[in-house]
């Protein structure tokens, strides 16, 4: 098992304890993919369903709420549902400023929704594999959230998991991504990779 940030499973201990689903995304996830810390990370990124997302209030108490609305943060005041396209809520910690971004992912009929794209979906179980205590967002699936303006941490994080995606999740990205960008670049060496 890798050294993960601390924050990680503090926090996902708190949102089970709730019966709250989340997983590592961003970064992370990929680390947690690949069984090896790749790079350094910037931040803590999770994954809640959207069904459940007002419940981060009760499994994280004395902590700050704040979404991302049109690239602005703004306070996320108590019973407020956020409909799609809100996604984003960041949360701080009043005792130690630990932070955390959660993102809201949306499923249905046990399968796991794409926001940009609701075409675009994936069976639950394949959508959130476990890592032992830390679930993660399937590599695909980050892949495609970091597809849509490639930095240089997430064509790196594309090219380290390029080889060890299974056949099946190259094939599922390359059509999600021609269904949602499809002069992406990651496009052609996805169906010319070889494992």
């Amino acid at each position: 098992m890798i050294a993960i940030d601390p924050l990680i499973p503090r926090i996902g201990e708190a949102l089970t304890a709730l019966e709250i689903g989340w997983a590592v995304a961003g970064g992370w996830a990929i680390d947690l993919f690949l069984g090896r810390v790749t790079r350094p990370h910037a931040d803590v990124d999770l994954v809640v369903w959207r069904d459940q997302h007002q419940q981060l209030r009760e499994a994280l108490p004395g902590w700050r709420f704040s979404i991302a609305d049109a690239g602005q943060l703004r306070p996320w005041l108590p019973a407020t549902v956020l409909a799609p396209p809100l996604h984003e809520i960041h949360a701080r910690s009043l005792g130690d400023r630990s932070a955390v971004e959660f993102l809201l992912n949306d499923r249905r009929d046990g399968m796991w929704l794409y926001r940009r794209n609701p075409d675009v979906r994936l069976p639950l179980p394949n959508a959130v594999l476990d890592a032992g205590a830390s679930p993660f967002l399937a590599p695909e699936i980050v892949l495609l959230y970091k597809s849509k303006q490639p930095r240089t941490t997430d064509e790196a994080d594309f090219h380290n998991t390029l080889p060890h995606l299974s056949t099946n999740a190259r094939k599922w990205l390359a059509e999600a991504l021609s269904l949602t960008s499809a002069d992406h670049p990651w496009i052609a060496t996805l169906r010319t990779a070889h494992i």
